[in-house]
């Protein structure tokens, strides 16, 4: 049966989704665009976001993210059979009860495992290769409704958060179509296991990218590409306590044939290399090896390499 749904989103990926369905025929009657007055979130569509998908026929309303009248008088405005929210803030109970529990969510991680905040860069941070993006109908808890379905993508070795999020836009738009066919279908959800069978993911703030050179070189290259621009970047303090953003981070396999190498204290500087005028690549030596890093800032990089040092 072809349904009428409504869209709530900041997002590309809630785009997509949103795509998917209408491609396996079923009818988006109203979108609501989440904004900020204060701070959107990274990576947030524009205004013309919705426009450019779905053209002029969708009714889009500018929704404060933070205000939950608005989102209120949202649902009230249009009879619909159900929801998708792709939204930057927990829906309270009455905005769910408001749409008889049928909003459906997604999140990048096969639920009840990864449950909580910043799931794309957990992943990152924590090594992991494969994961699952499951849609699943919201309830008051932190991402633990009924599941519906979910697909599996792969997290690239040598890319960044940036290459994670575009994947989980394609994945979206497919997973979008099998929820469409789900529905006309009429299959049955499945109820998630108790959550003390999963995990929940806290909040990732600037003190969880701080780097620190006693970790290993796996460990700071996966941090590092969890916070990729246009993210806040991870850090590092030198001995002198200078705080230095670090864009980009590479193994260095190479760098333990140096005679003094292992002799060399973590955070030593083992050799440096101008990238561009205002970027230098350096060389660090960390547990189990050392790591090349690319910062910004002119200023601290003369005072971390004074006229005629190098670092080698």
């Amino acid at each position: 049966m072809r349904r009428r749904f409504l869209l709530i989103t900041t997002s590309k990926s809630g785009l997509e989704f949103a795509r998917g369905l209408r491609y396996s025929g079923h009818r988006l009657i109203g979108i609501g665009r989440g904004y900020s007055r204060s701070q959107s979130p990274i990576s947030a569509i524009t205004a013309s976001g919705p426009k450019v998908s779905f053209a002029e026929g969708v009714p889009t309303w500018e929704i404060d993210i933070d205000d939950k009248k608005e989102l209120s008088r949202f649902f009230d405005e249009f009879d619909f059979d159900f929801a998708v929210a792709s939204w930057p803030r927990l829906l309270s109970a009455g905005i769910i009860e408001l749409a008889n529990n049928r909003i459906v969510g997604t999140h990048p991680t096969p639920l009840p495992f990864g449950r909580g905040r910043h799931p794309l860069h957990w992943l990152r941070a924590l090594g992991l290769r494969r994961s699952r993006l499951t849609a699943f109908w919201l309830d008051k808890g932190v991402d633990t409704g009924r599941k519906i379905w979910s697909i599996g993508f792969s997290i690239s070795r040598f890319g960044n958060v940036r290459d994670d999020l575009r994947t989980v836009e394609r994945k979206s738009l497919l997973l979008g179509i099998i929820l469409g066919l789900i529905l006309r279908l009429g299959v049955e959800t499945r109820a998630l296991p108790p959550k003390k069978l999963g995990t929940l993911w806290a909040k990732r703030g600037e003190a969880d990218s701080v780097i620190d050179f006693r970790m290993s070189p796996k460990a700071i290259v996966c941090h590092v590409r969890a916070v990729a621009m246009p993210w806040p970047q991870a850090t590092f303090f030198d001995s002198d306590g200078g705080e230095h953003r670090i864009f980009d981070a590479r193994y260095a396999p190479l760098a333990g044939l140096r005679p003094s190498f292992r002799w060399e204290t973590f955070g030593a500087i083992l050799r440096r290399e101008s990238s561009s005028p205002t970027r230098l690549r350096i060389l660090v030596r960390c547990f189990g090896g050392a790591v090349w890093l690319v910062i910004q800032e002119p200023e601290s990089i003369a005072k971390l390499f004074p006229t005629g040092t190098n670092g080698d």
